[in-house]
């Protein structure tokens, strides 16, 4: 049977790798990113993350990527760690067949670890 060309998955936010995501389709195609879901960078704050992360934190210049916003999930390409999309709600990526990206929030690389909440990636595939 032919692969679905949807689904979805969850990031786990207490990795500083995220998760994989690989173009299994054998073509080029165009995929739709979707996230959702709302987690504490600490578990001592009283208000949440969402996927489109803090603009202007005064963390920014400490975060992984310190050029993307704070705690926003990213779409990062697995070969070379270059960020290819902030996430937010919604992100729409052109993949190669075998290409790997990883998902992942936007954190400081030593903090992951006390990271809590839930996050959700929808996709969806349209060969080219």
């Amino acid at each position: 049977p032919p692969a679905p060309s949807s689904g979805e998955f969850d990031v786990p936010l207490t990795s500083l790798e995220g998760i994989e995501f690989v173009n299994k389709f054998g073509k080029k195609g165009v995929f739709t990113f979707s996230a959702s879901g709302s987690w504490k960078a600490d578990p001592t704050w009283d208000w949440y993350c969402t996927p489109p992360g803090v603009p202007n934190s005064p963390y920014q210049k400490y975060m992984k990527y310190p050029n993307n916003t704070t705690f926003a999930v990213l779409a990062v390409n697995k070969q070379t760690d270059k960020v290819l999309a902030e996430v937010g709600s919604e992100a729409t990526l052109t993949l190669e067949p075998g290409q790997i990206l990883s998902f992942k929030v936007n954190d400081l690389p030593a903090c992951y670890g006390d990271n809590t909440g839930k996050m959700t990636i929808r996709w969806s595939f349209k060969p080219i």
